[in-house]
């Protein structure tokens, strides 16, 4: 009977215990979360229906235009990175806007990738439920060791770090990864402030179980931040039709007559400027063979995938293409795509691949110059926004 209550009836008392101490650490800590918590309240209007938000870093106005984009489930919220410094017309966040009805308000610009994407929207989880959220993917992210520290300070602003600390249905596993991303690119950080050392506690605990304690009270000195729209402008879808295919044949031939003075489908300034050699010689460029096991963005990608999943948004994304006639080895970003491409029809995401790393198969004039889109590749994308959110 002693041997019957020492190993098996004294250790589940124990286990049940401690269970219990751990609930009531964990209800205290929540109740003290819900009285004691600061609370900052940004409000004011939304009047944008069309346009690119570069930089988040101007003043909270910006973050009241990507909160209200997420909130209002009838229009898009267009993630990219320098795709979206075009100009042109037939750019989705002015074409639709235009043509259409459709509000699409877009942000981002060069060195936006997947991991600041991924934070950004995690400071808004509540609001992602149902939001039309379309995201161009560059295989030139693929490159690079995952997302840019100075590009993630600009876009993820302190606000949505606080907001993300106090958002109790956010995995410790998530708050965690920041923390890493942090961690990783310190160095690089100039004011490292509180925010960026907590998420970085919450790491090195989840991680390397050290003896740097995660103080869970000190979350009671992060406020809380709430937005309030006393206005969010938006449009109504006019059930127009376009026939968008061949708006972009007409663009593809206008800009084919204009390319004079090289064979390569690329625009003659932009030719004549960087890809010119002082003897006049074609300069080319190396894509490397990309490990997609060990590829960051890659990673991050999917993290971003898992948590549009989680929140039942309603996700797009659209792959750029890259000039075959400029770059070497396209092929070595075929293994990325092919996962890309495999995780999205996973999770019955629909995407739009506009990538080839063959000649025979790269579309001429569907990218402005080497690496971003043309009018005909910007048509294509209209196109399949409005088949997949407006049919």
């Amino acid at each position: 009977m002693k041997l019957i209550l020492k190993y098996h009836v004294y250790p589940i008392l124990i286990s049940s215990l401690l269970l219990i101490l751990q609930f009531k650490y964990d209800y205290i800590y929540i109740l003290l979360l819900n009285t004691n918590k600061k609370e900052k309240i940004i409000s004011g209007v939304k009047l944008t229906i069309n346009g690119r938000l570069a930089t988040m870093v101007e003043s909270e106005k910006s973050e009241l235009e990507l909160y209200g984009s997420l909130l209002d489930k009838e229009g898009i919220t267009l993630l990219a990175s320098s795709e979206l410094s075009n100009i042109s017309p037939y750019i989705t966040y002015h074409f639709l806007p235009d043509s259409l009805g459709i509000r699409v308000n877009s942000f981002g610009h060069a060195y936006q990738q997947c991991f600041s994407i991924f934070s950004e929207l995690l400071a808004f989880k509540k609001e992602l439920k149902d939001a039309k959220i379309t995201i161009i993917l560059s295989p030139g992210w693929f490159e690079q060791g995952g997302s840019n520290i100075e590009a993630f300070l600009e876009f993820v602003r302190p606000n949505f770090l606080k907001r993300i600390i106090n958002d109790h249905t956010i995995t410790t596993n998530q708050k965690a990864a920041i923390g890493e991303f942090l961690f990783k690119n310190y160095e690089l950080i100039k004011n490292p402030n509180s925010l960026i050392e907590y998420f970085i506690s919450i790491y090195k605990k989840r991680s390397f179980l050290n003896n740097d304690h995660v103080d869970k009270s000190s979350v009671l000195s992060f406020e809380n931040v709430i937005y309030v729209l006393n206005k969010n402008k938006s449009i109504k879808y006019n059930h127009r039709k376009i026939n968008f295919d061949s708006i972009a044949l007409v663009r593809q031939n206008q800009m084919l007559k204009l390319i004079t003075n090289n064979n390569f489908y690329i625009n003659n300034e932009y030719y004549e400027k960087y890809l010119l050699d002082k003897n006049g010689k074609m300069i080319y460029s190396d894509f490397p063979t990309i490990d997609i096991k060990n590829n960051q963005e890659f990673k991050d990608f999917k993290m971003l995938v898992d948590l549009l999943v989680e929140c039942k948004s309603k996700p797009t994304f659209m792959i750029q293409g890259l000039s075959p006639y400029y770059f070497n080895n396209l092929k070595g970003f075929d293994p990325v795509l092919n996962g890309v491409v495999k995780y999205l029809e996973q999770k019955n995401i629909p995407y739009l691949n506009m990538f080839t790393s063959s000649k025979d198969n790269f579309v001429p004039a569907s990218l402005l110059d080497v690496m971003h889109s043309s009018d005909y590749t910007w048509m294509k994308y209209n196109k399949f926004l409005v088949e997949n959110y407006f049919k």
